[in-house]
C-alpha cells in the first residue's frame, strides 16, 4: 500500500453572492485577481477591527460606510498610482 501525500492545510472561504454581483465581478476582474482581491479585503478587514474594533466592522456591515467612502477617507484616489502594463 502507498502513503498518499499530505498537503498543506489551505483554509477556504465560501461565501454566496448574488447572481448580477457574480456576473459583473466575471467582467470586471481579469482571470486570477479574485484571491488577490478578496485577501486584500480580508487583511483590510481585519486591520480596520483592529484599529476600531467591531463597531468599525459593524459600520460596513449596516451600510452606514462603503468602501468608496473609506478609499476618500484614505485618500487613495490621489496617493495610489495604479502602473500601466
Amino acid at each position: 500500500m502507498t502513503d498518499i501525500p499530505q498537503t498543506p492545510y489551505r483554509p477556504r472561504l465560501s461565501v454566496e453572492v448574488r447572481q448580477d454581483q457574480f456576473n459583473k465581478l466575471q467582467d470586471i476582474l481579469p482571470h486570477g485577481t479574485q484571491k488577490l482581491l478578496f485577501q486584500a479585503l480580508l487583511d483590510g478587514v481585519i486591520e480596520l477591527h483592529n484599529r476600531g474594533g467591531f463597531n468599525a466592522v459593524g459600520a460596513i456591515i449596516s451600510g452606514h460606510v462603503n468602501i468608496v467612502q473609506l478609499a476618500k477617507i484614505g485618500e487613495l484616489y490621489t496617493q495610489v498610482a495604479v502602473p500601466k502594463e
